[in-house]
């Protein structure tokens, strides 16, 4: 019928073993990944058992569902078994409740099956979701799976959020991953019919930019026009000065969500990395000098976000053997981070009076799994407490493994999220996190610090420690 709009929905039916499921509705737009995990939903049968054919051709799962001209009532046939054939147990069966209490408790943070390749994406969402605030933010969003792009991004890692906090069992987050690989493209790369290995702080980026869209917390005091940036936005005064025409100087101010570390032969703690990358030298077109022109930048934090991410940038493009490499010299980081000399006077006299009037809490962790009320979202003393820390594993950007160490209550209180693994640890695993191991071991890319309120940081100057590092205001 002329002018009739084609509708993206086709109801087909699927043939698996004896059964025939009739009326699956299919999105077009989607790809076969997607219909494996809702055919997943139907059967039981995992995605990576299913091998899915149509008109005598198996499918691949990054095959684009509208080129393949289906129509109402196709028949496609399904191959895959649910799992292998229960037989009775071998040892005696244990329930919860009679395991060690830390075995018991361990029940209740589930992790992510790696789809192939996707220990970056788990690890990010996992730290992301150590976030309590976040996680409630997500929660109350009402976006819809029928929306493209950044909502149906928010709305899938809700949905896996949820799938998460009510199961006692790894979670295979193959929707949000279809979603994610079509909303991103750069992360369906395949190689040798493999899907590579991508970066996490990459991952980072996109998802932060797509939740950028869930409402603001009303009532909240720090920077931000959505819940996201009100969380991990803060602001940067910077000043310019050409070296050739000092006379020649500018200020300027701009947001950040993560302060970006560079590493060099004279850094070895965070401390370094923040003094070197908040004083460099950039080349820029000078209005006295009428050229190109290097101009020293100084940069000062003239206001703090309440969730601190620090990104050490390990990795760089090696032009002649055409690899992205990675610098493994180790870098300590602090539990308990003072960001107080980074930040301008105006910022500094604030901090001073909450500072002065602190109780005198310092070696106690505040709960970082508690929700913090919006009215008291915000850093008046400069301190943060260290909740996540996402590490990689390798040589290469492109190989290698991403885990999650995330905190979960106090100091001494900790879990690692290696995908569908999950193990209690203590602090002192998370201090030797810094490299020291070489690129064999996990070593910090990506740390999270949440602020310490008010009643829990110290009265006086007091240096700030790992076992091993310090930071002093």
């Amino acid at each position: 019928v002329r002018g009739k709009k084609m509708d993206n929905k086709r109801k087909v039916s699927v043939k698996w073993n004896t059964e025939t499921l009739k009326n699956i509705e299919i999105d077009l737009s989607s790809n076969v990944l997607e219909f494996k995990s809702q055919l997943f939903s139907l059967t039981d049968v995992p995605p990576e058992r299913q091998k899915i054919l149509v008109a005598g051709r198996q499918l691949k799962d990054e095959d684009d569902l509208s080129k393949l001209k289906i129509k109402n009532g196709q028949i496609f046939k399904m191959i895959g078994t649910v799992g292998e054939i229960e037989q009775a147990p071998k040892e005696k069966i244990v329930f919860v409740e009679d395991l060690p209490q830390e075995q018991q408790e361990i029940q209740e943070f589930p992790g992510l099956v790696n789809l192939g390749n996707t220990c970056y994406m788990n690890a990010t969402i996992q730290c992301l979701r150590a976030i309590p605030e976040l996680k409630q933010a997500l929660k109350e969003y009402k976006g819809s799976m029928s929306s493209e792009n950044k909502e149906v991004i928010s709305t899938s890692l809700r949905d896996l959020f949820g799938e998460l906090d009510n199961s006692s069992s790894s979670v295979s987050p193959h929707l949000f991953l279809s979603k994610f690989r079509k909303s991103f493209t750069q992360f369906a790369e395949i190689r040798n019919g493999v899907y590579m290995q991508q970066d996490a702080e990459e991952c980072w980026n996109q998802l932060y930019f797509c939740l950028k869209l869930l409402p603001q917390f009303k009532g909240a005091k720090t920077l931000g026009e959505s819940a996201v940036q009100q969380l991990f936005q803060g602001e940067l005064t910077s000043s310019l000065t050409c070296t050739e025409a000092p006379e020649e100087t500018q200020v300027n101010k701009t947001t950040f969500d993560k302060l970006n570390c560079h590493i060099s032969n004279e850094t070895s703690h965070l401390a370094d990395c923040l003094t070197k990358s908040l004083s460099e030298t950039i080349t820029k077109k000078s209005s006295i000098l009428n050229k190109e022109a290097e101009f020293k930048k100084d940069s000062l934090v003239s206001a703090l976000p309440y969730y601190l991410t620090v990104h050490f940038i390990r990795f760089f493009w090696k032009s002649k053997e055409a690899v992205k490499a990675k610098i493994v010299k180790p870098i300590e980081f602090p539990f308990l981070l003072d960001m107080y000399q980074y930040c301008t006077p105006e910022l500094k006299a604030t901090l001073d009076l909450k500072r002065k009037s602190a109780a005198n809490s310092l070696q106690k962790a505040s709960d970082n799994t508690k929700l913090t009320p919006v009215n008291e979202m915000f850093n008046d003393t400069g301190y943060y407490e260290l909740v996540a820390v996402l590490t990689h594993k390798g040589l290469r950007a492109d190989s290698g493994h991403y885990v999650a160490f995330v905190r979960n209550g106090g100091k001494e209180d900790w879990l690692q999220y290696d995908d569908d693994v999950v193990t209690p640890c203590k602090w002192d695993s998370i201090a030797k996190l810094t490299g020291k191991g070489g690129g064999a071991w996990h070593m910090a890319y990506m740390c999270i610090y949440r602020t310490k309120h008010t009643e829990d940081v110290p009265t006086s100057n007091t240096t700030t420690t790992t076992t091993t590092t310090s930071t002093t205001n």
